[in-house]
């Protein structure tokens, strides 16, 4: 990637744009597309991809059923550090198909104790099998914080029927040696704001930068009902190219 910063403007901007495309194509015509807004688990956050990024990624969830987890590919993108855009599918036989798009906009103050604003929706299909996979849109606004020690993270959603807040909280209070490890917790409202669904995770990412970045995530999700019903175990594996 370093000859391209050796090439003029016109040359640039037409291989990103191949680059760009090439990406979207082999994801759709493969049925592998992901991306859920950028943030925690349960929950988006203000973050959206680096420019001239995009992050491949795919996940495993294990639930009530762990002899039959859920598997789902895709990817995200941002455009001039100011908007983000992803698609999402599952894949593997027993899952619905039908593909998940989200948005997202945000805008960084650059000044410090302002936190980070953005508004997005998620969950957005424009198919019948999307819409029996994902339910009802997730429009949101949130606000992210960056409070030295860690990062807060605070919003709302407007879905239909499931209004509520949520929150969430990631950084990296572990020895320089761990500098790639950081600890994250989210939670949001559930079951018509009656209960909180909590979810507990890390993020560790090796630092190798060729022939692309490689992050490994984990969740365990959990509820204040009581009932495991809500419970399950999430593996996700970013790979993050730069262009």
């Amino acid at each position: 990637m370093e000859v391209v910063g050796n090439m003029s403007n016109s040359k640039k901007r037409h291989i990103e744009m191949i680059i760009s495309v090439s990406a979207f194509l082999v994801l759709s015509f493969s049925s592998s597309v992901f991306a859920t807004a950028s943030g925690l688990n349960n929950i988006p956050t203000a973050d959206i991809p680096p420019k001239r990024t995009v992050v491949l990624q795919e996940f495993t969830t294990w639930g009530r059923e762990p002899s039959k987890p859920k598997h789902t590919v895709g990817f995200k993108t941002s455009f001039f550090d100011l908007i983000e855009f992803g698609m999402d599918r599952q894949v593997g036989t027993g899952h619905p198909g039908g593909v998940l798009f989200q948005a997202k906009v945000r805008y960084d103050f650059k000044r410090d104790g302002w936190p980070i604003p953005a508004a997005g929706v998620a969950n957005v299909a424009f198919d019948a099998d999307g819409r029996k996979r994902s339910g009802l849109p997730f429009p949101y606004l949130v606000l992210t914080e960056d409070l030295k020690l860690l990062r807060a993270h605070v919003g709302v959603d407007f879905q239909e029927d499931g209004e509520g807040v949520f929150f969430g909280f990631d950084g990296k209070p572990l020895p320089k040696a761990l500098s790639g490890l950081t600890l994250r917790t989210d939670g949001i409202m559930i079951n018509n704001a009656q209960d909180l669904l909590y979810s507990v995770g890390f993020i560790y990412e090796p630092g190798w930068k060729f022939p692309f970045n490689v992050a490994v995530e984990s969740w365990y999700s959990f509820s204040s009902a009581g009932s495991n019903d809500d419970d399950s175990f999430l593996l996700k594996l970013d790979y993050i190219i730069h262009f």
